[in-house]
């Protein structure tokens, strides 16, 4: 298997990262690469297969995207032997690309609500059930190293809290020794307080938690787990279609896909945010059909590219389920309706009524 400049090479057997540190001072192993050259990277491009590598539209869109970033995307475009096939352009990479950061913004969105919910309802039940400094005793917590774990990563997170001019918090150090944990929960990165759910003892606190979700805590543990790592590729600019998630979700009950696919992340969340309370005069309540709303809109914007960037064939059957919304997945499967060109718009059965979302 070569290798290019770019790194661009997928080896399929996993090896455990070496542990890097790095100092001041810098000197390269072997002889530096070649910066690469504005005028150059049309080139390149039609050296690996984009025969319209040259053209200006092309150009336009390496000055934006950068070489490095597109290249990993080449990927979708090899055909069974392994070669970028001939019906790669870089205007489909570009709307591929395009997809990619517009798929992530909306995953973003959606898992921010439900991070939003996920805090709440931890710092509810945890300060209820433990203490107004819950998260400070091991005796909460099932593992004595993951609580250390947790108790550094908290630490950090509290200190670059302080640096930033955090008010809340400096007068809680100041009166406590550290934020009660209603405050302290809203300083953690969602990592950080998935690892400290994963971690609790109550099973009050885990099972109330998830039930605030219609599910069971172990399912939520193994779903916060891989929101996690989907949300972390997003936050650092990586690659999300066409990839492998990094932990594999427990499939959805009734909900058939590949749980290792990144789409496979849209329905976990629907269900999660899914709520049986209709609000007709704020449908903006209803996260889980406005993430429908959405989702259906982007890949109906994109339906062209869809099997390029690994969507499963049967996504319209993961966002429409029955075992997410009941009997309303089977209006709005039947009464959605969308002008081309147009926005999308989900129409929900609630009672005698038509609900516009």
């Amino acid at each position: 298997m070569g290798n290019d400049r770019t790194g661009g090479s997928r080896r399929k057997a996993r090896v455990n990262p070496p542990v890097v540190h790095f100092s001041g001072q810098f000197t390269p192993k072997s002889e530096a690469p070649a910066p690469y050259e504005m005028g150059s990277l049309g080139r390149h491009a039609v050296e690996r297969g984009f025969l319209d590598g040259g053209t200006d539209q092309a150009k336009y869109i390496l000055d934006r995207i950068g070489y490095q970033h597109a290249s990993a995307y080449f990927d979708l475009f090899k055909n069974a032997d392994g070669e970028i096939g001939p019906d790669a352009s870089m205007k489909e990479l570009h709307k591929v690309i395009l997809f990619d950061r517009k798929f992530q913004a909306l995953l973003m969105e959606y898992i921010g609500l439900f991070e939003l919910q996920f805090r709440a309802q931890y710092a509810y039940l945890m300060s209820l059930e433990r203490g107004a400094f819950a998260h400070r005793n091991p005796r909460n917590f099932k593992d004595e190293d993951h609580f250390a774990g947790f108790l550094k990563r908290y630490e950090d997170e509290f200190n670059r809290q302080l640096k930033k001019g955090n008010r809340d918090l400096s007068r809680a150090y100041e009166e406590y020794g550290d934020a009660p944990t209603w405050l302290a929960v809203e300083i953690m990165s969602f990592g950080t307080l998935s690892m400290l759910f994963n971690n609790t003892k109550s099973k009050a606190v885990r099972n109330g938690v998830a039930q605030s979700f219609g599910t069971t805590a172990e399912n939520l543990v193994s779903w916060t787990r891989a929101i996690s790592g989907v949300r972390n590729t997003c936050a650092h600019f990586g690659r999300l279609c066409g990839t492998k998630l990094s932990s594999r979700p427990k499939m959805l009950p009734g909900v058939p896909g590949d749980n290792g696919n990144p789409m496979y992340i849209v329905p976990i969340l629907m269900s999660l945010l899914n709520s049986r309370t209709l609000f007709p005069d704020d449908t903006s309540l209803s996260y889980g059909l406005t993430f429908v709303r959405d989702a259906m809109q982007l890949f109906c914007d994109f339906e062209d590219i869809l099997n390029r960037c690994r969507i499963p064939r049967n996504w319209e059957e993961m966002i429409y389920s029955k075992e997410i919304f009941g009997a309303s997945a089977i209006a709005m499967e039947s009464m959605r309706n969308r002008k081309p060109g147009g926005r999308f718009v989900l129409k929900v059965a609630t009672g005698n009524k038509l609900i516009r979302i």
